[in-house]
């Protein structure tokens, strides 16, 4: 009995290891995998895709080493085989990995053969046929279309400085991408390590080569930024001036008892800008914190919301602080106790004790309408808080309204405070912006001209940038020639050219023009304005004569007034002729 027991264990266990063995098909995955050992080495391209053991075998479960190699090496020479052997290893075998490790290896291997910029834009459509890219370089390959994409911007610019220009963005991201290998697998890191070098040596000549073409060809660099506010980050050197306002919102805020400021000024004469610059220009022990009004939802948990979140992106871009982070929980259902608990954590941290912060509200006109929308002042209610009991917290509203501008209401918010003007750029600083907006800009300007960018603009950081940026559109045309106009290569910028360019940046600028007659006078002002302009007899109104005086539209002459901004006056006397 025992022996007929342990035969028929024997037996049983015979058959186990067979059924295993034909299950898994391990009487062929040795031959096989010899076999695709013979094809990587010795087979060429084709003759390796054709012969594959996945061709014949579908059913094999092991892995079969050498595939994605074979794959891999045939695609540089026969690539259509190669993606119909990718097509069918995923659709027909049980092979998958091998087909998406393939996948990886050519695009890796794309990178490495690019040996101009036309083939790096070209990587798209060379790969089009991977559709969603494999898992392993799921969060990499957006990123490499991404840097194609401004790098096809870069190549159909208009010019050769333009384009050089254009081609610093994806250089910037490429580094970026190499920078951050060190986080992906290292096989992928090891990988991919080489075409993103390559790639990095061809933008490099590159920029350098369209450099040199504008050089040669006497096109002007135009760094002007008529737009939004200057930024640290890309904007080295173009913001000139406001030292004074430096110098005094720092004196203010490490004082004992230091009052709520308000810095106002006109629109785009550099508020913004000079928010953004102040973790430049301010000491360690003061933190400042740019929280921009005008991306507040219309409800009180927004509100709340985007303050923490404009926060915690400010302290850690500009002072590399991270913050930690508030309960949302508590922030849904309470969102200014919430926000309230959150400011007293952050003062509480260890590497923020003994520091103030300053909170400067950008657009502070901004949180009437949330006033409005939400018949609540619990903004307002939770930011004079802040400032009466919390000593390490000090407050900057910054925008181009004065207190008595503002609903009554505000009056309760606004005591003691502390206001700075932020005046026109002081004629050297013009000056300044004018002749240097970067390093070794080049001599472009008579000296007459550059008189006459002072007398109309008044220092008016907007209207520089604007007028200067389309005065060298206009330079780059005449010193590039055309086939009408033979090339000045030598032609400086001298008060004819700026005749031309005036009414071309009054069209540019056709929002801020309009902005200011709609929106930055009121109607009393305009019907001042209009019989100032029309000789009229001026309106028995001193307080709005004061009132344009203060927000720097208008002087007092000996015996009337005059714009302090000779380009305003240009575009109120264009409104008026249509009036």
């Amino acid at each position: 009995v025992a022996v007929g027991v342990a035969v028929g264990v024997a037996v049983g266990v015979a058959v186990g290891v067979a059924w295993f063995l034909s299950y898994f098909r391990l009487y062929f995955w040795f031959p096989e995998v010899v076999w695709l050992f013979f094809l990587n080495r010795l087979a060429p391209p084709l003759q390796a895709l054709r012969y594959l053991p996945t061709n014949h075998d579908e059913f094999s479960y092991l892995p079969l080493p050498f595939i994605d190699r074979i794959v891999i090496g045939a695609y540089a020479t026969e690539p259509e085989a190669a993606r119909k052997t990718i097509d069918r290893l995923t659709r027909y075998s049980n092979q998958q990995n091998h087909a998406q490790s393939a996948i990886v290896g050519i695009t890796s291997q794309t990178l490495q053969r690019s040996q101009t910029l036309s083939n790096i834009t070209q990587l798209p459509q060379d790969l089009d046929w991977i559709g969603e890219p494999p898992r392993a370089i799921a969060d990499l390959y957006p990123r490499l279309l991404e840097i194609v994409q401004d790098t096809n911007a870069a190549q159909v610019a208009s010019s050769f400085y333009r384009r050089a220009e254009l081609l610093t963005t994806p250089l910037t991201k490429l580094k970026k991408l190499n920078t951050s290998l060190a986080n992906f697998p290292a096989k992928i890191a090891t990988q991919f390590a080489p075409g993103i070098d390559n790639w990095l040596a061809i933008l490099t000549q590159t920029q350098q080569t369209w450099q040199e073409a504008a050089q040669r060809s006497g096109e002007v660099p135009n760094p002007y930024l008529a737009g939004p506010g200057l930024d640290p980050n890309d904007s080295v050197g173009r913001f000139k001036g406001r030292q004074d306002v430096f110098t005094e919102i720092e004196t203010i805020s490490l004082s004992q008892n230091p009052p709520t400021l308000l810095l106002y000024g006109g629109r785009r004469t550099g508020k913004t800008s000079t928010l953004k610059y102040l973790p430049d220009r301010l000491p360690s022990d003061l933190i400042p914190l740019r929280v921009d009004a005008q991306n507040f939802d219309s409800t009180l948990f927004g509100v709340a919301d985007s303050i923490a979140r404009q926060i915690t992106t400010f302290a850690k871009t500009t002072r590399n602080l991270t913050l930690p982070t508030i309960d949302r929980e508590e922030l849904k259902l309470s969102p200014f106790n919430a926000l309230d608990t959150w400011f007293a954590t952050l003062a509480d941290q260890t590497p923020l004790r003994e520091k103030r912060f300053l909170l400067c509200i950008d657009e502070y006109e901004r949180l009437e309408e949330i006033v409005r929308d939400t018949n609540s002042r619990a903004p307002l209610n939770f930011l004079r808080s802040t400032m009466q009991n919390r000593d390490s917290w000090i407050l900057l509203f910054s925008g181009s309204h004065t207190p008595d501008e503002l609903e009554p209401y505000w009056s309760d918010y606004l005591i003691e405070t502390r206001s700075i003007k932020l005046n026109y750029l002081r004629p050297p600083e013009a000056r300044d912006l004018i002749r240097n907006p970067i390093k070794n800009f080049p001599d472009i300007y008579d000296p007459a001209a550059v008189n006459r960018i002072v007398e109309l603009t008044n220092g008016h950081p907007y209207l520089i940038q604007l007028l200067c940026e389309q005065l060298v559109t206009l330079l780059n045309t005449i010193r590039l020639g055309s086939a009408e106009i033979p090339a000045d290569k030598n032609r400086k910028i001298d008060p004819t050219l700026i005749d031309q360019a005036i009414p071309i940046a009054m069209e540019r600028g056709d929002q801020f023009f309009r902005e200011f007659w709609s929106i930055s006078l009121t109607d009393r002002d305009r019907a001042f304005i209009t019989a100032l302009l029309r000789n009229q007899p001026l309106p028995d109104d001193r307080v709005t004569g004061d009132r344009l005086i203060e927000k720097n539209f208008l002087r007092k002459t000996e015996t009337s007034y005059e714009f302090q901004v000779p380009f305003l006056e240009i575009h109120c006397r264009k409104v008026l002729e249509t009036i």
